[in-house]
């Protein structure tokens, strides 16, 4: 099945409009609602991927396994955020403290 240009360009501005809202979220207060948005962008953007770019759809079966492979790495990053929040800046305020001391926190 071949592609028309204008639907390769909509999935095109459709992918580019998520990357937009996704770096706007980025910026935006880390919460869990925030996580979970952030993820459904994600995974809607990896199935516009497999099925527009990759040809997918006309698999119906691969898409499906492509797919469910890539929202279970996806749920699983957002699960370990979840789990082990760090902030980025205390995370680079204890880098100096292991470089010198060896151990995160020795000094506080």
């Amino acid at each position: 099945m071949r592609r028309t240009f204008s639907s390769l360009v909509r999935a095109f501005l459709l992918l580019l409009t998520l990357s937009l809202a996704l770096a706007f979220a980025a910026e935006a207060q880390a919460s869990a609602l925030w996580l979970a948005a952030v993820t459904l962008a994600a995974a809607l953007k990896t199935r516009i991927v497999l099925a527009r770019y990759l040809s997918l759809d006309a698999a119906p079966g691969a898409l499906a396994g492509f797919f469910a492979a890539t929202f279970l790495v996806l749920a699983l990053v957002a699960g370990s955020i979840l789990v082990f929040p760090t902030p980025i800046h205390q995370a680079r305020g204890n880098a100096h403290l292991v470089a010198t001391t060896g151990a995160p926190g020795a000094n506080e």
